[in-house]
């Protein structure tokens, strides 16, 4: 079975991976692409990724919309960490 027919959700206690969606933006940037400084990738040559080491939400978007391309080309899959409890505490985070 191909991930790129219908993208798997991996679901435990703790976790929870699906495919990251354009909603996940804000989420995604408050609690891991806040301050992308240290990141070795955060320029990649002369290709940046962000256009400082605070991105915005909607360069947030603009990667979120290049992952769903990749996905759709069947180059990869990204997925996004949501973990949490009951309570609906969560962590977000591209992985």
């Amino acid at each position: 079975m191909t991930p790129y027919k219908k993208c798997p959700i991996y679901e435990t206690e703790h976790f929870l991976l699906r495919q990251v969606r354009m909603e996940d933006a804000e989420d995604l940037l408050a609690s891991f692409y806040s301050d992308v400084s240290d990141w070795m990738f955060f320029a990649n040559g002369d290709r940046r990724i962000f256009s400082s080491p605070h991105p915005t939400l909607e360069e947030m978007k603009k990667l979120i919309c290049s992952w769903l391309d990749e996905y759709r080309t069947k180059v990869y899959i990204r997925l996004c960490d949501r973990q949490g409890n009951r309570q609906g505490n969560r962590h977000d985070r591209a992985v």
